[in-house]
């Protein structure tokens, strides 16, 4: 609940964990000086992600990453996973000085890929940040269902797995040539 499904802010995260368990004044920096050493390096793939990726590179569509965050931790993320070879853009809301759900970094996003946002499907997890700020720029989308949010009334579709995306966007692609996502 501190945490809020990791929308808060690590810091600020960290702080309201020391004054809410009592922690040993001090603990917030602590913690926060830990996970930014080591987050990075604990991220995992979600199942089937490469495969999902080879088959959208395969089809020769255009693939970016729009994500909130630090560029450091982002950086470190994207580069820990593997996903550059697979990526034609990333946009961090950091480097571009806005973040989701502001349409602006969608733009961005688009701008970058040289692509018209009816030309684009962004898939997402957060139904407010990803979903609903993708939909209020013009994209379609699609959620990855995440059991902590209700399903968005704005997603175009909804899927359980990644692997679901290449049927998917292979029916929703025939003409277009782009498809961004999120970490």
């Amino acid at each position: 609940e501190l945490d809020e499904n990791g929308m808060v802010d690590r810091d600020l995260f960290h702080r309201r964990a020391e004054a809410e368990l009592g922690l040993a004044p001090g603990s917030a920096d602590m913690l926060t000086e830990d996970f930014e050493r080591h987050f990075p390096e604990a991220c995992v793939p979600l199942p089937n992600l490469f495969g999902t990726l080879s088959a959208l590179r395969a089809r020769r569509l255009k693939l970016g990453i729009v994500t909130n965050g630090r560029e450091l931790i982002q950086t470190r993320k994207i580069d820990r996973l593997g996903l550059r070879p697979y990526l034609d853009d990333v946009v961090i809301s950091e480097v571009a000085g806005v973040g989701k759900p502001d349409a602006r970094i969608f733009s961005l996003a688009l701008s970058n890929l040289g692509v018209d946002a009816s030309q684009a499907v962004f898939v997402g997890d957060r139904p407010d940040s990803d979903i609903t700020g993708a939909f209020r720029s013009g994209l379609r989308t699609v959620w990855r269902r995440d059991p902590f949010w209700e399903e968005p009334a704005d997603a175009d579709w909804v899927i359980d797995d990644l692997s679901e995306l290449v049927p998917l966007l292979m029916v929703v692609t025939r003409t277009d040539r782009t498809s961004v996502a999120n970490p």
